[in-house]
């Protein structure tokens, strides 16, 4: 079976992930091992009838968005890397970001191109939730699901 790319430059999606606030390029964690990864902007409708209406309105409310993805991680993505500047992405690791509830600032970049360019990017700002990394003996690298509950606006366009 041949490996099916979803873009034209047959890249990889990068997520890069940054302590909010941080130095992107000195302090983030880069996970570039992505298994699969879906965006989702669930956008709330309430519904609602008036004595003269035949047929039911909506109005629009706040999306709820959600990234979802599973990730092949190693040591230092997990659980730190200790000689990286203290309290950032990279010192703290995804698992204490987590436990931790650190907001972060994040970037999926949809080609794995992470200069500045013309690139598809999703950016925004979340929590990491959902951890459970586990390896198993036909696997033996560890793995785990990562969600980004988004806190505000997803913003999906082009970089540079």
């Amino acid at each position: 079976m041949a490996r099916l790319t979803t873009n034209t430059t047959g890249t990889q999606p990068v997520i890069v992930l940054q302590v909010t606030g941080g130095n992107l390029a000195a302090n983030a964690i880069t996970i570039p091992y992505i298994q699969d990864v879906t965006i989702t902007n669930a956008t709330g409708v309430f519904t609602y009838t008036t004595f003269s209406d035949v047929d039911q309105r909506k109005l629009s409310t706040p999306a709820n968005n959600e990234v979802v993805t599973n990730v092949v991680i190693d040591k230092d993505a997990y659980f730190g890397n200790a000689s990286a500047a203290a309290n950032t992405a990279a010192n703290l690791g995804i698992a204490n970001l987590s436990i931790n509830k650190v907001l972060l600032d994040f970037q999926i970049f949809w080609t794995g191109n992470t200069a500045a360019n013309t690139d598809p990017v999703s950016t925004g700002t979340g929590f990491i939730t959902n951890l459970a990394a586990k390896t198993t003996p036909t696997a033996p690298v560890w793995v785990t699901p990562l969600n980004i509950a988004v806190d505000g606006a997803l913003t999906t366009g082009l970089s540079g």
